[in-house]
């Protein structure tokens, strides 16, 4: 009986913990950290990220109406609580930024380390994002900036030379489904009223969904190259078989 258990233990354990340092886990997919206990649901199906939203992650401030702001929108002069208590019994002069933050130029805001170099821009002039030789969220993009890891994969180039389209992780898996053009998407992607396949036949036949086993490896899309570039070369080749 305690082998079948420590058996299940490690098999929970292996399946658990698949997302990037940033980002949250509502399986089967993973969103941005700074997603969860916003007031939209981003777990698609059980809305996992709003569900326990009654205190907040270290950096953020609790709002009343149960939702996280990032600690750096206290006091700027914006109400981002739908109460606007984020914006009461604020200092007319601002001290300086504390040790472990970024300083935003021009007078903006003091970024918290931990949200610099994590895909999303808070200082006016995206200066928290630029010159990232690491991430602390999200995927690392040759030209040193950083994108959300939920746009990893998704047949979308995010980074300049759509490096995260290349990437290993996006090979496909036994439980993705095919797209005709070979392209493979998470089984969550399917059915969800919003066509993925360049000719939407991840929206067909939607009454029984079912995924197809991944038969052959994604399409690695050479990173030098847009998609628009890629898509002309697939069509060339075609043409040359034909």
């Amino acid at each position: 009986m305690f082998d079948k258990l420590l058996c299940v233990l490690v098999v929970v354990a292996t399946a658990a913990a698949t997302c990037r340092p940033g980002a949250y886990e509502c399986a089967p997919q993973c969103v941005p950290q700074r997603w969860v206990c916003d007031g939209i649901d981003h777990c698609w199906g059980d809305g996992d990220d709003e569900l326990h939203c009654d205190s907040c992650a270290e950096g953020y401030f609790h709002c009343k109406e149960n939702r996280c702001i990032a600690q750096h929108q206290v006091c700027n002069r914006y109400d981002d609580c739908e109460g606007g208590e984020d914006e009461v019994n604020c200092p007319v002069n601002p001290p300086p930024c504390p040790d472990g933050s970024f300083q935003c130029p021009d007078g903006g805001p003091c970024i918290l380390n931990q949200f610099v170099c994590d895909g999303y821009m808070d200082c006016y002039g995206s200066e928290d994002e630029v010159g990232c030789t690491t991430c602390n969220g999200g995927f690392h993009c040759d030209d040193d900036t950083c994108v959300f890891e939920i746009y990893m994969c998704d047949e979308r180039e995010d980074c300049p030379n759509g490096e995260e389209e290349a990437s290993e992780d996006c090979e496909c898996r036994d439980t993705d489904f095919i797209c005709d053009n070979g392209h493979c998407l998470p089984d969550y992607m399917v059915c969800d009223g919003k066509p993925h396949c360049h000719g939407g036949e991840d929206e067909a036949n939607c009454g029984s969904k079912q995924t197809r086993p991944a038969s052959r490896p994604r399409r690695i899309l050479d990173p030098r190259r847009s998609r628009a570039q890629n898509s002309l070369l697939a069509k060339l080749a075609r043409f040359r078989r034909n």
